[in-house]
């Protein structure tokens, strides 16, 4: 079974993201998108809310599933008996910021692969920061999220400023 996983902190997912795993998902058996629990820097976004987003925005994919995870990315790739890691690649300086969390990966379980995948060029510029700072600005961020999470975001950032 080819088994993928996708790791990041999607705080908040994005159309970048849902472009990955919908490309990612017609590759591999399962494509495992694994939110990280990172205790060292609080998310915007609870790890709870951006699990129930992630799995608004893969109900359409029967091959795809959202998980947490904590500590190595390398254990976890074991524990799920994974064949690679997929990371997105907006630029270069992507690459140069992915590459040595490969070698580390690497060095930590030989066989953790990382494959890469070009960012459709209408994602590009799209990353979850901007994002936040639209909904900070309370501004339209339909144009960068899945439709299906928009209203719920937008409600999230309002409450979070004392509008609603």
């Amino acid at each position: 079974m080819f088994r993928l996983i996708y790791p990041g902190s999607f705080d908040p997912p994005h159309k970048g993201h849902l472009d990955l795993i919908a490309r990612a998902s017609v590759l591999a058996d399962e494509l495992i998108v694994a939110v990280l629990q990172n205790g060292d820097k609080a998310g915007q976004l609870s790890l709870e809310m951006r699990c129930k987003l992630l799995k608004q925005v893969c109900a359409g994919f029967d091959n795809v599933r959202v998980r947490t995870f904590r500590g190595a990315l390398a254990d976890f790739f074991s524990e799920e008996k994974a064949t690679a890691l997929l990371r997105g690649l907006r630029s270069a300086d992507d690459f140069g910021y992915e590459l040595p969390m490969t070698v580390v990966n690497r060095g930590l379980k030989a066989d953790c692969e990382t494959l890469f995948l070009a960012a459709s060029p209408e994602y590009s510029y799209i990353s979850s920061s901007l994002v936040r700072e639209l909904l900070r600005l309370q501004k339209d961020v339909s144009p960068y999220v899945p439709e299906c999470i928009v209203p719920e975001l937008e409600d999230l950032y309002q409450e979070q400023a004392g509008k609603k």
